[in-house]
């Protein structure tokens, strides 16, 4: 996703608008319901559940963390061989718990 946004800016976004875009990243495991949803003649696929709310609250958080790309520990444990990273203690709305949150990204740059 960084690769293609980083060619969409230098190709689009740079020479039209003399701006870049960028994006945050959050991701959380657990258990889900995807399916589809008709809305009127149309389908629109959807994922719900409690770790969708974690992971939208992660990405939200790239922000506030400086960083392009947030895991939870949940995801952190289960990576093979994982890079050392710097973890945080995030309050995240609508959790009772802090987590913990590895940011495994770079930070933004500033435009």
């Amino acid at each position: 996703m960084f690769a293609e946004l980083k060619t969409l800016n230098e190709t689009y976004f740079i020479p039209h608008f003399e701006e870049s875009i960028q994006g945050g990243i959050g991701i959380h495991i657990g258990k889900v319901i995807a399916g589809t949803v008709r809305v009127g003649t149309e389908d629109h696929s959807v994922v719900m559940g409690y770790p969708v709310n974690i992971a939208s609250r992660l990405q939200n958080a790239t922000k506030e963390l400086n960083n392009e790309f947030i895991v939870s520990s949940d995801i952190y444990d289960l990576l093979v061989d994982p890079p050392m990273q710097q973890s945080q203690t995030l309050v995240v709305k609508g959790i009772s718990n802090p987590l913990t949150v590895y940011l495994i990204g770079k930070a933004y740059s500033q435009m």
